[in-house]
């Protein structure tokens, strides 16, 4: 199993961004509270980058990463308002996503660990940590991209060796 750097420990240890929603800038860029973060460990295609499906068809690689990330991120937000009006009335001002701010990348860009709010999920998966889904190892999981390796050492080498053993995403090409 993945062993996670993140989640709720973590995310206390330095400067966190909290809001109900994220806007998705590209596969691996989402503003939240009006700042832009490159997702820590993630490396998405660029724009134009073409995969291709388990028929050949051709498909661009970056739109079907961010269309990972919008749904990701939108299930949060989803289960966060579920939360609110059928279970606990608390969670009606809670946020759906948490980041880390990490530091900035040589190119100067702010770097975060992000994750998601997913009131469903089952501990023992593996982006799974206290309710909250790592939003790098989900996109890798789903083979939206692959992880930088110079951020995490591995840490989500299982994720990526199952969507490329399975052909998932960018690991279809």
């Amino acid at each position: 199993m993945i062993h996670l750097l993140l989640l709720l420990g973590a995310l206390q240890s330095g400067p966190v961004l909290e809001a109900r929603h994220a806007e998705v800038v590209s596969g691996h860029v989402v503003e939240v509270q009006g700042r832009r973060l490159r997702l820590w460990g993630l490396d998405t295609p660029q724009p134009g980058a073409m995969c291709a499906d388990d028929g050949g068809e051709p498909y661009d690689c970056d739109a079907w990463a961010r269309e990972v990330l919008t749904e990701l991120i939108m299930e949060g937000a989803e289960g966060l308002t579920f939360l609110a009006s059928q279970i606990h009335v608390q969670y009606a001002t809670s946020p759906s996503v948490r980041c880390e701010i990490m530091g900035e990348d040589a190119d100067g860009t702010t770097v975060g660990r992000c994750a998601v709010l997913k009131p469903n999920c089952i501990p023992q998966q593996v982006e799974c940590q206290d309710n909250w889904y790592d939003l790098s190892a989900e996109v890798i999981s789903s083979g939206g991209g692959a992880q930088r390796r110079d951020e995490t050492q591995g840490a989500f080498d299982e994720a990526e060796a199952a969507a490329c053993h399975g052909s998932i995403g960018v690991w279809g090409v």
